[in-house]
């Protein structure tokens, strides 16, 4: 892991390519958690997990970088997924995710610094995309707009297109 983000006793780190056992575990932690729970693959995605192990994830973290937040005993709070495209110079923040118990505390701020520093530091894309599915998901648009992002495009399926330029 390298760290990119710090905040009171959490750090936020992006893994590296060996660690997809640990990308697995944030991804178990997240659907697991109730509110994810209403996602319509959550049950799937648990079942590939325990049935499949890490190799059903194997792809995306081939091509999205990870990050996690950890506390001071190294227990995942919270994830999200890096994706980016050299050529285009674009990338999106997908999978966000705060564990219930830890939400309220800002900590989402680490993956959005996180994140920003990764794509600065290792790549030259000039803008970040966020995708809100639910436009009524004020736990995900506050963290954004306080972070710089602004809302670009409402789709007709009422998903949320927010940018911040790096």
């Amino acid at each position: 892991m390298i760290i990119l983000a710090c905040k009171d006793n959490f750090t936020c780190a992006v893994l590296e390519s060996n660690e997809l056992g640990v990308f697995c575990t944030a991804k178990k932690l997240a659907y697991q958690d109730a509110e994810q729970a209403k996602d319509p693959n959550a049950t799937a995605i648990l079942n590939a997990l325990e049935t499949v192990g890490t190799p059903y994830f194997e792809e995306v973290f081939k091509h999205d970088k990870a990050l996690v937040i950890q506390d001071e005993d190294g227990q995942i709070i919270g994830s999200g997924q890096i994706d980016y495209n050299l050529e285009t110079q674009t990338s999106s923040f997908d999978a966000l995710h705060i564990r219930q118990s830890h939400r309220g505390q800002g900590l989402a701020d680490l993956l959005y610094e996180a994140n920003a520093a990764f794509l600065k530091d290792h790549t030259d894309c000039k803008t970040m995309t966020l995708f809100i599915n639910d436009p009524q998901n004020w736990a995900s648009i506050i963290p954004a707009l306080r972070n710089g992002f602004t809302q670009t495009i409402r789709k007709e399926s009422g998903r949320m297109i927010f940018e911040r330029a790096l």
